[in-house]
């Protein structure tokens, strides 16, 4: 049994490493940096580099003095499950530079983050970059109870205003000294165990956290035992835009991923409408691919799934985050024609 427990670690670590990608730690982040890859089998079979300081690597040169646009999100923006030139900050690097315009792209995806991550990470990222633009990348799960209930920190809302819970918890080192860092086979155990818990019923996820079993950040764990009231989740969306807005400004660019699948209207519309309202309440710029993304279903294009994996659903695949990067891209050189913090 323990041969056959030696052979099945062996044939699984060319498809799947030990440890995660590096948790983004923007401050310490540069160019020159050494490169960390991460590979896994959930979804399609990836391997993607970031800096040792978790910038999602993009696969191009970087161009000295160039202005930085900085791209933050959650799994959409880790995209794991891609390689590094078909990621959408790397799909919109390439357009802007064939367009002429001298640019890096940065990107920073943080598994299971909320908006509440991307606020409290401001100071850091403007202070280290002093970036053209910063896109959020947004999804149904940014606006709906997450934001106040998981993860760290988290939002609270009072007044109908929103304040951070919480401080942005220390990165973990890349390896550790642990069993799990350096075995292929406990790391997936360990992962199912999680995603099993994360469908559990509400009073299990409670127990578990009030057993001391912390809720990391990227654990699909609830960190509030209090769930959202009504009031709080249709302050949601008009509370993350205006906070974003308050720490990024005009740099400030939301691009909403729509939950397009193989048939039928996105998944998320309700979610979407709330969001692009509050966007033009708080004068803040927000893009959707939602027609794009259907004209290239239509046209018998998948966006999302994989291989390995439910076609058609989970993360964007390489053709997702083609039309993700193009929308993206559009709206920076747009951008740079009207001087808007370019």
């Amino acid at each position: 049994m323990a041969v056959g427990l030696l052979a099945l670690e062996a044939g699984l670590r060319p498809f799947e490493t030990p440890q995660s990608e590096p948790v983004p730690r923007i401050a310490a982040d540069s160019f020159s940096l050494p490169v960390v890859s991460a590979r896994q089998l959930e979804e399609g079979l990836g391997v993607a580099n970031y800096s040792s300081a978790g910038a999602r690597l993009t696969g191009h040169d970087v161009q000295r003095d160039a202005p930085v646009v900085v791209l933050l999100g959650d799994s959409y923006v880790a995209a794991r499950e891609v390689r590094d030139d078909e990621t959408m900050g790397a799909r919109a690097e390439e357009s802007l530079r064939a367009a002429g315009m001298a640019v890096n792209v940065r990107q920073y995806g943080t598994r299971g983050a909320t908006p509440a991550l991307y606020v409290a990470n401001a100071r850091d990222l403007l202070h280290r970059w002093e970036p053209a633009a910063v896109v959020v990348v947004l999804s149904y799960d940014d606006i709906d109870h997450h934001p106040l209930t998981e993860g760290t920190p988290r939002i609270a809302i009072d007044a109908g205003k929103g304040t951070l819970v919480g401080s942005i918890p220390p990165a973990p080192a890349v390896a550790s000294s642990g069993l799990l860092a350096h075995s292929t086979l406990l790391r997936l155990f360990a992962r199912r165990r999680l995603q099993l818990l994360a469908r559990s019923p509400r009073f299990i996820r409670n127990w578990w956290i009030r057993s001391g079993h912390p809720a990391n950040p990227g654990d699909p764990l609830v960190t509030r035992v209090t769930p959202a009231t009504p009031a709080e989740l249709e302050a949601i969306p008009r509370v993350v835009v205006q906070m974003l807005h308050a720490a990024y400004g005009e740099r400030l660019v939301i691009a909403w991923v729509s939950e397009v699948r193989l048939s039928g209207p996105p998944v998320s519309e309700s979610y979407e409408r709330a969001l692009f309202s509050a966007c033009a309440a708080e004068g803040v710029t927000c893009l959707s691919a939602r027609d794009e993304m259907l004209a290239a279903r239509d046209s018998g294009i998948i966006l999302r799934g994989f291989p390995t994996s439910t076609l058609g659903e989970g993360h964007l695949n390489a053709a997702g985050h083609r039309v993700m990067g193009a929308l993206i891209a559009r709206e920076i050189e747009s951008r740079r024609r009207s001087a808007i913090r370019y």
